[in-house]
């Protein structure tokens, strides 16, 4: 039961940071400060369902209150018990269900493990700058696990190998895969909570996310970067338990590279979580400690009897004897009230007065009755000594009600005065889940007043009291009326605290709705901006392609001769066409051109020729262009 409470507690406050981080810190650019709040939400959560607050209440102990005597107690006859029927309680089948679950989940895990390391230790590694480089032959897509980066270097183009692989070192640099390891213990402990799988999801996305930035700030080209990521569609498999390079939410990651920074003052919005967590735990982790304080009275008097036997058949009445000495010490411990269900049954033996139903034989002898009998089961127990009790006495009280009723009782510090009368006494007892002590000394070679001791199992009371006091009945009934006041008072200061909690939840909903409409209204307008922004760059760029097509054809298809020379012209736009034709034209004019490996990259641009030039009279000009990164080349001019 303890352990069910644990986890539900512990999925509790997972899913408390979990919405937080979706409805108010997903959509920022912090990725470091988020990967902190998610690893501090993992640790919440297995952690603070441990911390217990104690709220204490203080509570007036109620006043015992005097008897002269105690009432005759009539026997019952006992019911016959019949022994309750075993059977499995629905939370033990929750429970072994549950632990069942966490059995696979845990060795699922533990496989994907150990499938792991042997993957990294049959294979050769070479170490380089702190990193492990693993080359396999395999068909695995490129992965990280700790300062290991494991790839297969024939699946990948040179270009696309080294930005994966500087991914792949950031991933290792900041030691993602505790990230990554700790978010699948969790699922594995909570794998009945769907927001625990949810997660280990978005950690893994944080995390992609904050690769990706500090990749794209190494790299010389973000376009290719971006580009790399959309060929990410690879049907390669990847192990478990890693940090890997493709990822099914592409899309997701080009538009977080392309968004721009948040605003600093949005990192505040990472304690919204405090006053939550703060209020879920203390409205679950609290304990309520009730502790009594001691009423002040005008005396502490007791007043006391002979030692003698309490017969408590259908029609005995209690000796008494009183007379009054000073208490000096009086420590009870009184456990709640429980419900034990026992038949009321009746036992003389010695000064021991029992409730109890039992047959016995009788012998009386110097105001004693002993008894021999069979026991069975007891309601109340009351003891009561004088300043006449012997050892001997005190002794035969200890075995009786050790062998009887199982009660641990003690007596040391025992002093008599000169006419054998006990002056100081300290009593300890145990037993039906209560313990306690009583200390009492008079002064000046006095006697002890008379005091019992008593244990209601049936009400889960127990203590000492003295014989001037009232009727243990109305002791018991003004006990259960401050059980019932304090029952009271709990539940209206709960119930106080639950209206608060709500008034205090509707208020921070409130708050978190018009942070999300403020934040969709600027991002409207962003959006807004951005597209205006792009249409008025796209349309620029379409005018000055426009116009430097029209300069290359009027150009390049026109040589033409200044100060007795021809000038021949070749721009990144010019056309296969155009080239044959300005050869066709120069040789005319006597001027062999030739050109060879003319390549161009995807938008028809020119990125790489070689052209050679010969007017026949001496003069030979040669030209090999060849550009980085599918760049155009720069217009070549060239004058014969």
């Amino acid at each position: 039961m303890e352990f069910i409470t644990y986890i539900a507690k512990s999925a509790g406050i997972l899913t408390l940071f979990y919405l937080v981080y979706i409805l108010v810190l997903k959509k920022d650019t912090f990725f470091t400060a988020n990967r902190l709040y998610l690893l501090t939400g993992l640790a919440c959560a297995l952690l603070l369902p441990f911390l217990t607050f104690t709220s204490v209440t203080f509570v007036e102990a109620p006043l015992t209150t005097p008897v002269e005597t105690f009432e005759e107690l009539v026997p019952v006859q006992a019911p016959q018990l019949l022994p309750p029927k075993e059977s499995i309680s629905i939370w033990s089948s929750i429970w072994l269900g549950y632990l069942l679950g966490i059995a696979f989940m845990v060795t699922r895990f533990g496989i994907q493990l150990c499938s792991l390391v042997a993957l990294l230790l049959k294979n050769p590694s070479t170490k380089q700058n702190g990193f492990r480089f693993i080359e396999i032959e395999e068909n695995i897509a490129p992965f990280s696990f700790f300062n290991y980066i494991v790839f297969n270097p024939n699946t990948h183009e040179q270009a696309a190998l080294e930005m994966i692989l500087r991914h792949e070192k950031v991933h290792a640099s900041q030691w993602h895969s505790v990230d990554i390891l700790l978010a699948n213990l969790v699922r594995a402990l909570q794998w009945a909570n769907p927001i625990s799988w949810f997660y280990k999801k978005n950690i893994e996305a944080n995390l992609e996310y904050l690769a990706d930035h500090h990749t794209v700030g190494s790299v010389t080209s973000k376009k290719d970067y971006q580009l790399a990521l959309l060929k990410a569609s690879s049907p390669l498999p990847v192990p478990a338990l890693t940090n890997n390079f493709y990822q099914s939410f592409i899309k997701k990651r080009i538009i977080m590279l392309n968004k721009s920074n948040s605003n600093k003052y949005n990192k505040l919005k990472l304690f919204l979580v405090v006053p939550a967590l703060a209020m879920f735990l203390w409205s679950f982790n609290t304990e309520e400690v009730v502790e009594y304080t001691q009423p002040e009275t005008s005396a502490n008097k007791t007043i006391v009897g002979d030692s003698k036997v309490e017969s408590t058949s259908t029609a005995t009445n209690i000796l008494k004897t009183e007379k009054k000495a000073n208490v000096s010490k009086i420590e009870e411990t009184e456990k709640p009230e429980t419900e034990t269900l026992l038949p009321q049954q009746q036992e003389n033996t010695g000064n021991t007065v029992s409730s109890e139903t039992t047959t016995t034989e009788k012998v009386k002898s110097d105001n004693t009755v002993t008894a021999k009998k069979q026991h069975i089961s007891v309601k109340e127990i009351r003891v009561k000594i004088t300043k006449n009790t012997t050892v001997e006495e005190l002794e035969q009280h200890k075995k009786e009600l050790k062998e009887l009723h199982d009660i641990d009782f003690e007596f040391s510090n025992i002093n008599f005065n000169s006419k054998g009368e006990i002056t100081s006494i300290q009593v300890r007892y145990s037993g039906y889940g209560n313990n306690g002590n009583y200390s009492v000394s008079s002064g000046d070679d006095e006697p002890i007043e008379d005091f019992y001791f008593y244990i209601d199992t049936e009400k889960g009371s127990s203590g000492f009291s003295s014989g001037s006091q009232k009727s243990l009945v109305e002791r018991r009934k003004v006990m259960m009326e401050k059980r019932e006041e304090m029952r009271s008072k709990a539940k209206n200061a709960r119930q106080e605290a639950q209206q608060l909690r709500k008034e205090k939840l509707t208020v921070i909903r409130k708050e978190m709705n018009e942070e999300r409409s403020e934040m969709r209204k600027q991002m409207a307008e962003q959006r807004k901006v951005e597209m205006e922004m792009a249409k008025a760059k796209m349309e620029q760029k379409m005018a000055e392609m426009e116009l430097d097509q029209n300069v290359t054809k009027s150009i390049s298809r026109s040589n033409h001769q200044s100060n007795g020379a021809n000038r021949i012209v070749i721009t990144k736009n010019t056309t296969d066409a155009e080239l044959a034709a300005m050869k066709a034209e120069l040789s005319e004019k006597g001027i062999d051109f030739n050109y060879k490996r003319v390549r161009r990259n995807s938008r028809g641009e020119i990125t790489g020729i070689i052209a050679k030039f010969n007017n026949g009279q001496g003069s030979r000009i040669s030209k090999a262009i060849q550009s980085d990164d599918d760049e155009p080349i720069e217009t070549i001019i060239v004058e014969m």
